[in-house]
Formats: C-alpha cells, structure tokens, sequence
C-alpha cells in the first residue's frame, strides 16, 4: 500500500506537469521512480496512464494542433526511431537502462538549466533542417527505450515559433498516437498483463487531479520558474540513478 501511494504521488506530480507543459509525465516519473522500483516493471503502467490525460486535452485543444507538422514531419522521424529503439531496448539488461536513462537525463537538464540560468533572455535560433529531424529520429528513440522523447522533441521544435497552445497540443498528440502503439507494444510483449491493469485501475483517479491541477498551472504560473524547479528536479534524481 505504501508503495502505491508513492507511485500516486509520483504520477500526480509528473502528469500534473505534463497537463501544464505538454510533456514530461513519463520522463518525470520514470526518473523518480526508478528510485524505489524497477524501471521495466512501471513503465508500461505510466505509459498507460499517459493516454487518458493525453486523449482529453487533445479533444479539448484540437483545433491548437498543429498538423502538418505533426503528420508531416513529427510522427515518420519518430517512428522510425521508435522502432529502432524498441528493438534496443528488449536487448538492454537494467543497470545499463537505468544509468543509461540516468545520464540522457542529466544530459537534457543541465542542457536546460544552463540556457534558462545564464541565458534566459536568448531569441530561438532556426536549426537547420537536418538537425530538427535529426533530433526528432532521437526523440524516437529515446521514446522507443524509455517511453520518454520529450526533452528530444523539445529540442527539435524549440526554433520552430510554436505559440504555447499549439505547442502543448501538438505535443499531446504526439503521445496520444505513439503511447497507444507503444502500449499494444507491451501488451502483444506480456509487459502489460493482469497486475499492470490492477495497478493502472488504481493509479486513474490521480489523472483527472492532475489535468486540473496542470490546467490551472498553465495560466497562472511563470512557465520558467516551473522549467527551473524540474531541470532541477530531474537533475538531482538523474545523479541518484547514475550511483
């Protein structure tokens, strides 16, 4: 029952960030809990509670999604890296996925926390095209491994001048349609059976608590104080995975 109420907690804060942002629940809760409980076994739960919050607020904000570059450019580059890393992540014992994971997220923490310390006035830069694709094939990935493109997909779409509607829609959508592949994945895999659904069952009250919570955060709090508190969050968590 404790560990449950953890893993609640744990959800709660990381989809309520998620609702407010636009990504971040699973990258957030996997980080954290991965230190109280095996990474393999809490992934397939948080990527189907990733689902229901995803599928609300994409009916919701709809019209804010972005869809030529959702369906042109977004989902064939992160497939195609999904893909890849699917077929990695079955061949990975767990000190190597959980250091892994621990140091792609130090990695894209301190990255941010760098930019929103020390240069928080700076204008996007446009990449090249090469390199937004570049780092949405990442993004796919990443996702593919740990369920967890968004800091990736972020980095692609940063020089892109999405407004901050379309940005979060455009970006629940992406995981609306790669999660729901990702959990047929894990069922057709035995990853999502009788005691993944108990525990999803469970842990979907905490959804709507955080779609609440997230929504309200998205309009009244500073977004860059929110960002700061995360990296920071992911950071001091991302070290204790590297120990």
């Amino acid at each position: 029952m404790a560990d449950l109420l953890l893993l609640a907690g744990l959800v709660f804060f990381a989809y309520t960030a998620q609702a407010m942002t636009g990504f971040g629940s699973v990258v957030i809760a996997l980080t954290l809990g991965a230190l109280f409980f095996p990474m393999r076994a809490i992934l397939p739960v948080l990527v189907a509670l990733n689902l229901p919050l995803c599928l609300w607020i994409v009916y919701r904000q709809r019209s804010h999604i972005d869809r030529p570059l959702l369906f042109g450019k977004i989902l064939p580059f992160m497939a195609l890296g999904g893909v890849i890393g699917i077929l990695l992540e079955s061949r990975l014992e767990g000190p190597v996925l959980r250091q892994g994971f621990g140091l792609l997220i130090l990695s894209f923490a301190l990255y941010e926390l760098w930019y929103l310390l020390l240069r928080p006035d700076r204008a996007p830069r446009q990449s090249a095209r090469f390199v937004s694709s570049a780092w949405m094939l990442l993004a796919g990935l990443f996702h593919g491994i740990y369920a967890s493109g968004g800091p990736a997909l972020v980095q692609a779409l940063g020089s892109q001048g999405l407004g901050r509607q379309v940005f979060r829609a455009t970006l629940m959508a992406v995981w609306l349609l790669l999660n729901g592949l990702l959990l047929g994945w894990y069922v057709f895999d035995g990853r999502f059976a009788g005691p993944e659904t108990r525990q999803f069952l469970l842990l979907l009250p905490t959804i709507p608590l955080a779609l609440r919570a997230g929504d309200w955060l998205h309009w009244r709090i500073s977004e860059r104080l929110f960002r700061i508190t995360l990296q920071l969050i992911l950071a001091l968590s991302a070290l204790a995975l590297l120990t």
